[in-house]
């Protein structure tokens, strides 16, 4: 039983520091810039280099940038041929907005849980579909 008990407070330690050291990397004045909040998905959702959604493949290249957000990667498997982007298979793929906006409102309803998400769009200009 001590035992486990000593695993789970390993365990909740290492999730604090994994937690303080994410609120570290993401500070809301950095996210600000597109470029930025682009380095930061990529550093988040491929920490060990970027991996094809498809197969699963490590044979991934650059393959141009997205026509409207400079900043948003494409890429190319090599193995399977399968195209994606920085954001393909997130829940911030196919929105309209800059991805500097989602941070800022997320960052808003983190910071004041309070407040609506229709709050926080009329407040940020963003059009929320109910």
């Amino acid at each position: 039983m001590l035992v486990l008990i000593g695993q789970l407070i390993r365990w909740s330690l290492s999730v604090r520091k994994r937690a303080k050291a994410m609120v570290d990397l993401i500070k809301l004045t950095t996210l600000l810039n597109e470029a930025k909040c682009y380095e930061v998905i990529r550093q988040l959702r491929w920490p060990d280099g970027v991996v094809c959604l498809h197969c699963r493949g490590r044979g991934v290249v650059r393959n141009g940038h997205d026509d409207r957000e400079r900043h948003r990667q494409r890429y190319l498997c090599k193995t399977c041929k399968y195209r994606f982007d920085d954001l393909t298979g997130t829940v911030l793929a196919g929105h309209h907005q800059p991805v500097s906006t989602w941070v800022l409102v997320l960052q808003l309803s983190f910071s004041f849980p309070s407040w609506s998400a229709v709050a926080i769009s009329h407040r940020e200009g963003l059009i929320v579909a109910i």
